[in-house]
């Protein structure tokens, strides 16, 4: 848990120095920038460095101490490139300076790749042309014409895989730009052939790492991806065989099959629990320095230290009880009996896991000794609890793993493990696994006495030889098997539609094991686009033309001419689109081809086109919550106020420039709700005037469970945009809401009293205390201890575990501003009731509700306004508001109580909430909106063109139209809420392409994970329903770092440019600094969805945090994005108001 640094000075000549590395910034490629009067490599390994003229450098030193170096006084020159079969570090001192100097640049470019491009057009063509031209002309003309044939082969091996690829395209354009007086008489007869040939590409995935955990003896069986078997012989313990196709080894140690492990299955947190035959060892492999803290039955037996790369083992009596590891650093863990026998590959604890009983099982809990209820689903639609707080055993579902396959899941937040013994023959055993160490590709060893296949899908794997092996299982429980006895060879490649795990018993030793990949084999090996034209054309040509024209044009083997009028109004109510075209064509769009064939003979005088496009930010949606009355009030971000009339509840309003709307109901003023204001997790607790009602309203399928002082209350099923109440005695009880789906959340009394939009719980809020007002935490009758930090520099502490008290800063809201912090990990709401005229309230809001452009639909008869900063508003006619307060606090607010009239729009800059009284009826009411409207509305650009032309033309073209529609969890697992969805896992940025070939992943630092990082990223991933879809932490063991500094993790898909609708569910802790396309996400520490139009470049579209102990973003946990149009229609339950409906996104 220590960690050092160190460097050397002097090295007799010159005045610089070096510093002492770890291993994780070693490579394999070094290019030497000056020339070296000495060079000094180091490495952990006896490893071998060449250069281009065959010169080998080969490092020696002590095994037992895993150092070695290589040293030469002899010149170097600038330029030599060493690749080393092992990662070194190489430093030296340049000839001209004599100043040393070390290159330093990590392993990401340990195993390159290659891509090779080969380009071959052939053309015949015979053409006469007869022609008379008179022409006075200023022109400037470019014409290009580009046929070009190279060829080109690579290929670069690491272990036993080759990579080639080829790429062949033809282009052929034609730009001008010219002012001209042309009479041309021209015939041209033409006959071409053209073939454009093949485009081919291959790409190949990065692979894994295996390395040897236990095997010792001269039988290690390599099976590669292509079936190949081969016995690599005698391998170290703790060597490493990488890959960039999918492979997999197993060994022997004493008669036991012993698998080599994937760096797939690295983690922090594991939990096992022998079964026979003891004593045992552990053997702890570490992919980064590790301190390892192993517990028996919850009390410590041991801690181990582990450097990088090595690995320690402990022995004990383990035999039944529930052995945990907790482990500073990534790490491989691996059991075995000293009677060798059951040999055990750990994976990483998890929520849920999968597997068979064999004979004997057992499922264990790593909260040793808590109560941990777990459920059972299995392939025949049966289900069980178990209860594994120790040890939960299992018996056989039939010897051999002829029975059901199963999945045990425990309750949200809790680990556990499990493994079974004894298939009936042989000595070994399997473990179960979580989901993310499923993969497609399935390469097998040993030739199988039997195959059994788990899947969460009804997959369908295929050999070469094109045998089939159809899972079949419960859809209800989605757990899938397929069983067969009948042998199975070696060499055997199975390749499936969906992750699957295998395991199957050695036909020569009757020992069981399992072929453990994880998915980042998941999607084969290439990906081949193959397109083919072949045109033969004659043509004949007789034109006789006179042009006059100033025209600007570009020519790409086809021709058209069209009329095209598009005109686009935005304002604060509607976007009316009208197009206007003539054009001949045949076309599909939406991932498709199309091949248009047309004769066109027109004749333009004076085409004129004027292109106008308005680019507008998506707004917000706002949904009636409780408004009853005809008097709901309209205001645009222009300031025009509008009465838009009686509105069921649950209507939606959308509108992509800011407004707000507030109702009536009763008398009360009742704000509709921003779906900025969507959460699944609540807490609020009425002041007086009860009974009280509650409205939930679903934007997705929920189950939401209400807590009154930490007693379930209800359970209440919401239909997607749909809406349920519930009413009750709930004063001054503190009312707890844990949704499964996104929902909005309102309060209001029966009396017509203190209605309330209530913001998701949140670590952090603002607001003020005007006469009453409580703050209260999610974790009823937990002790939370709640920092109140103010506007005028004054601090206090309050006790929140049930509710606490505020009194009053000043009726009408004319004291002080505040901010109330929960610790790390919890989650606090509040409000404020009585500003001493009318009955109404407000809530405190988390800073992810704040917003930079206000307009204010009632009069107001006071002004409040919040911020984190010093920020200054403006209205049209020229009015500032410049907020004041403490830096060191970090509150400010401004408070007038001048009237401010309806319509007036406050431009901010810097996000604020602001609350105020209505004059007419003394009702207070807040204005929520959220960040999406921070900046600006739109852009406008209009481009003319005008010439006349007359022109006949044939034209046979294929053109390509795709469009983007893809969802992403970050779980591990599917959820049915988001049918279809891809799952991401943690891999590199590289490692997999959606079915249209777009690359997605992680990368640190903006270069594709390295291992130790992509392990990081994996160990993140935290299954459903934790936060509803389940997430993945950002880095959650803090590898992307440089020093103490944490760098910038991000997610990318490489979509192509152009505008999309995104979503990003950010769902737990802490959100400061997530970010989307670059920008703050402008987020709190509640549930907070970033929903946006965004524009993409050539960069792809990309989300950011940092390193999970740097509190700056925790998680992700769904990423939905489209560049598809969306239909302005909404078939929710509610109707739309027909002249603000805009777009649902």
């Amino acid at each position: 848990g220590k960690l050092i640094g160190g460097a050397t000075v002097g090295d007799g000549d010159g005045g610089d120095s070096t510093t002492f590395l770890p291993l994780t910034l070693f490579q394999q490629v070094t290019p030497l920038p000056k020339t070296l009067e000495y060079l000094f490599l180091i490495s952990d390994q006896a490893a071998t460095c060449t250069t281009a003229s065959g010169t080998t450098y080969s490092l020696t030193g002590s095994a037992t101490n895993e150092v070695y170096k290589y040293y030469t006084s002899s010149n170097i020159a600038a330029g030599t490139v060493l690749s080393c079969d092992a990662p070194i570090t190489a430093l030296g001192d340049d000839s001209s300076t004599d100043e040393e100097h070390q290159i330093i640049l990590g392993p990401v470019w340990a195993y390159g790749l290659s891509t090779t491009t080969t380009v071959s057009t052939t053309t015949t063509s015979t053409s006469t042309t007869s022609t008379t031209t008179t022409t006075t002309s200023t022109s400037t003309s470019t014409t290009t014409t580009s046929t070009s044939t190279s060829t080109s082969t690579s290929t670069t091996t690491t272990s036993t895989t080759s990579t080639t690829t080829t790429t062949t395209s033809t282009t052929t354009s034609t730009s001008t730009t010219t002012t001209t007086t042309t009479t041309t008489t021209s015939t041209t007869t033409t006959t071409s052939t053209s073939t454009s040939t093949t485009a081919t590409t291959t790409t190949t995935q990065e692979g894994r790492s295996m390395v040897n955990m236990w095997s010792s003896s001269s039988t290690n069986t390599f099976v590669g991806y292509n079936g190949t078997v081969t016995n690599i012989g005698t391998q170290a313990i703790g060597t490493i065989v990488r890959d960039s196709a999918p492979f997999y080894i197993v060994g022997d140690n004493g008669g036991t099959l012993t698998e080599w492990q994937s760096t797939a299955m690295a983690g922090t947190v594991f939990v096992h629990s022998p079964y026979r035959n003891g004593p045992q060892m552990y053997r702890m492999y570490a992919l980064e320095a590790a301190t390892v803290s192993v517990y028996k039955n919850g009390v410590l037996e041991a801690t181990q230290n582990v450097a990088a790369y090595s690995y320690e083992t402990i022995t004990g009596a383990y035999t039944s009880y529930v052995m945990s590891f907790n482990s500073t650093g990534s790490i491989l863990l691996a059991s075995w009996c000293t009677d060798s026998a059951d040999y055990n590959p750990i994976p990483p604890a998890s929520q849920t896991i999968y597997g068979s009983c064999s004979t004997l099982s057992a499922v264990y809990a790593y909260d040793y000794g808590e109560t941990v209820s777990v459920t059972q689903s299995c392939s025949d639609g049966t289900t069980a609890t178990l209860s594994a707080g120790s040890r939960a055993t299992i018996s056989t579902f039939g010897s051999q793993y002829t029975g059901k396959a199963c999945k045990w899941t425990a309750p949200e937040g809790k680990l556990i493990g499990g493994a079974t013994v004894g298939d009936g023959d042989g000595g070994d055993s399997t473990t179960f696994l979580p989901l993310t160490l499923f993969q497609q590709v399935t390469p097998l060893p040993k030739t199988l006495e039997y195959l059994f296949l788990i899947s969460d899908q009804a997959a369908t794997c295929t050999t070469a030889s094109g045998t089939t092996y159809s899972l079949t299982g419960s859809a209800t429980n989605e757990v899938y098997k397929f069983y067969t006895s009948s042998n199975i060879a070696a060499g055997t490649v199975l390749s499936c539609d969906a992750p699957i795990t295998a395991l199957g018993d050695d036909s020569s030793t009757d020992e069981e094991h399992q072929i453990i990949l994880g998915p980042v084999w998941a999607y084969g090996l290439s990906t081949t686009t193959t397109v083919s034209t072949t045109t033969t054309s004659t043509s004949t040509t007789s034109t006789t033309t006179t042009t006059t024209s100033t025209s600007t044009s570009t020519t790409t083997t086809s021709t058209s001419t069209s009329t095209s009028t598009s005109i686009t109004t935005t304002s604060t109510t509607s976007t009316t689109t009208t197009t206007t075209s003539t054009t001949t064509s045949t076309s599909t769009t939406t991932a498709t081809t199309t091949t248009t064939t047309s004769t066109t003979t027109t004749t333009s005088m004076s085409t004129s086109t004027t292109a106008t496009t308005t680019t507008t930010q998506e707004g917000r949606s706002m949904v009636n919550m409780w408004s009853s009355s005809s008097t709901n009030t309209f205001v645009g971000y222009n300031g025009t106020v509008t009465n838009i009339g009686t509105q069921a509840i649950g209507t939606i309003v959308r509108d992509s420039a800011p407004f707000y709307i507030v109702g009536d109901n009763g008398g009360t003023l009742t704000e509709w709700q921003s779906t900025a204001m969507a959460g699944t997790v609540f807490v609020h607790s009425p002041y007086r005037n009860g009974p009280q009602m509650y409205r939930m309203y679903a934007l997705e399928a929920a189950t939401v469970s209400v807590y009154k002082n930490g007693v379930l209350e209800a359970t209440q099923n919401v239909a997607a945009y749909s809406y349920e109440t519930i009413t009750g005695a709930y004063t001054s009880y503190v009312m707890s809401f844990n949704s499964t789906g996104s929902i909005l959340l309102a309060s209001w009394c029966t009396d017509s009293a203190d209605y309330n939009p209530i913001p998701p719980a949140s670590q952090t809020i603002y607001g003020s205390c005007s006469t009453l007002s409580a703050v209260y935490a999610y974790d009823y009758g937990e002790t939370v201890s709640v920092t109140q930090s103010c506007s005028d520099g004054t601090t206090a502490t309050l006790s929140a575990g049930s509710r606490a008290t505020i009194s009053t800063f000043g009726s009408q809201y004319t004291g002080k501003a505040c901010k109330w912090t929960a610790p790390a990990g919890k989650l606090i709401g509040g409000a404020t009731v009585g500003d001493g005229d009318g009955g109404d309230s407000t809530t405190f809001l988390p800073l992810t509700l704040f917003q930079q452009v206000t307009p204010l639909p009632k009069t107001l008869e006071y002004l409040f306004l919040i911020s984190d900063q010093a920020a200054t508003c403006s209205t049209a006619s020229g009015t500032t508001y410049s907020l004041t307060g403490s830096a060191t606090n970090g509150v400010y607010k401004y408070y007038t109580s001048s009237n401010i009239a309806a319509g007036t729009v406050l431009s901010c800059d810097a996000p604020i909430t602001a609350l105020g009284d209505d004059t007419s009826t003394n009702e207070e009411y807040q204005i929520i909106l959220g960040p999406v409207w921070a900046y600006g509305i739109s852009t406008t650009t209009t481009v003319t063109t005008t010439t006349t032309s007359t022109i006949t033309t044939t034209t046979t073209s294929t053109t390509s139209a795709v469009s983007v529609s893809y969802s992403f969890l970050f779980g591990g697992e599917s959820v049915s809420s988001v049918p279809g969805a891809i799952l991401d896992t943690g891999h590199s940025y590289g490692d997999y392409k959606t079915s249209q070939g777009y690359t997605y992943g992680w990368l640190c630092d903006g270069s594709p994970m390295s291992s130790s990082q992509e392990t990081s990223q994996i160990s993140g991933v935290r299954a459903p329903p934790r936060s509803t879809y389940g997430l993945n932490h950002f880095d959650r063991e803090n590898v992307c770092k440089s020093g103490s500094t944490y760098l910038p993790v991000t997610w990318k898909l490489d979509v192509p440019a152009g505008s999309y609708q995104v979503s990003v569910l950010f769902p737990e802790s802490y959100k400061s600094q997530c970010s989307v396309m670059g920008t703050n996400a402008g987020c709190g520490s509640s549930s907070c969805t970033y929903s946006s139009t965004v524009t993409v470049g050539n960069d792809g579209f990309y989300i950011g945090g940092f390193g999970h102990d740097s509190g700056l973003c925790h998680s992700v946990g769904l990423v939905i994005i489209s560049g598809e149009e969306l239909d302005a229609d909404f078939n929710g339950t509610g109707p739309v108001a027909p002249a603000l409906q805009i777009a649902l996104i």
